[in-house]
């Protein structure tokens, strides 16, 4: 309800502040994007806590393997808004890890 009043700005905050569980639909993450992930602020919100953090090892590969994650979160799921959310963020970060590994790739050149 909480969220209801104010849901870009409150999911916003859920996003930064809820575990990124999404386990099964009755997680909050679920939940509010379940609810109210075909709202971009909030889509955008729960994308940008998906990828921040810190990794180890090549960048195309950490996108991949969120990407995989993102596809198995949208084949669970029976939340279409949360559905829609994974199949748009495993896309995107998709994206991100072509472009990585061409940049990676180019890297490796140079040092050669």
């Amino acid at each position: 309800a909480w969220v209801a009043e104010k849901p870009d700005e409150r999911a916003a905050i859920v996003a930064r502040l809820a575990s990124k569980d999404f386990e099964d639909d009755a997680t909050i993450a679920a939940q509010i994007l379940g609810t109210y992930g075909g709202r971009e602020a909030v889509a955008g919100a729960f994308f940008a806590e998906c990828v921040s953090g810190s990794w180890s090892g090549p960048a195309s590969t950490h996108w991949e393997q969120l990407a995989e994650t993102a596809d198995s979160i949208a084949k669970r799921t029976k939340l279409p808004k949360l559905r829609r959310w994974a199949i748009d963020a495993a896309r995107e970060l998709r994206r991100m890890a072509e472009r990585d590994r061409l940049r990676e790739e180019e890297d490796d050149l140079r040092r050669d």
